[in-house]
């Protein structure tokens, strides 16, 4: 009895699975954008929730931002000045120029590409 119901319980999770794959199947056959519906399945499915990166609030300085744009403001500037931050110098944009006015192009190798035509 044990074994018929092992058994059973095996044929019933076969068929339960091959339901749930033409199930999605069919799903993303009939989509309009078939990776992102994909992508849809496999989260939904995964019992991964998604992240909900909102910041609400950031502390800066000695006062507390709510507004969002206050708070996009004080993101821009730190990223902005962060290398004054950490006392990196900037890079001059001249001398970037001149270098690359400058390299050396023989070592680099050219492609080509064929033409493909359908037959």
């Amino acid at each position: 009895m044990t074994q018929y119901y092992k058994k059973y319980c095996r044929i019933l999770n076969k068929v339960i699975k091959q339901a749930k794959r033409q199930y999605f199947h069919n799903i993303i056959a009939s989509s309009f954008n078939k990776a992102k519906t994909a992508w849809r399945i496999i989260r939904e499915n995964s019992g991964v929730t998604p992240h909900l990166d909102i910041i609400d609030d950031l502390n800066c300085g000695n006062s507390i931002l709510r507004n969002p744009k206050d708070i996009a403001h004080a993101s821009n500037n730190h990223f902005s000045n962060i290398s004054i931050s950490l006392g990196t110098k900037r890079t001059n944009r001249d001398n970037a120029i001149s270098y690359l006015h400058n390299v050396k192009l023989n070592n680099i190798i050219l492609m080509e590409m064929t033409p493909i035509f359908e037959s």
